[in-house]
């Protein structure tokens, strides 16, 4: 039998998001500009649950994120996902904006063809 959980502890998926989901800063560069996969702990601090499946459903950002695969998850898993992030609680610093075509990220960027 496992051992169990005092109340008040993490479980481990928690303390692996603390560490995690704020954004690394890391340039995507394409052809139509350059886009930073944003801060998920800031994010989500700002939105209710309901907000988070609303804008999931009809979310499309620019690349790395992909949406599409959000659009397929059930209202169970999208739930899970705003749970485990906002359980970690909001850390980090915001990512920088999106850059127009022909500006020259900071590194370190991803260049994508």
């Amino acid at each position: 039998m496992p051992p169990r959980r005092r109340a008040g502890t993490l479980r481990r998926g928690v303390g692996v998001a603390r560490s995690r989901c704020r954004g690394r800063g890391i340039a995507f560069g394409r052809p139509r500009g350059t886009s930073y996969a944003i801060n998920l702990r800031l994010y989500f601090a700002g939105l209710s649950e309901a907000q988070w499946l609303e804008h999931a459903r009809r979310m499309e950002p620019r690349p790395p994120m992909p949406w599409w695969n959000l659009r397929a998850m059930s209202d169970e898993e999208l739930s899970a996902i705003y749970r485990y992030v906002r359980a970690a609680g909001p850390a980090g610093r915001p990512m920088p904006a999106a850059l127009p075509p022909g500006q020259a990220p900071a590194p370190p960027f991803v260049q994508f063809p």
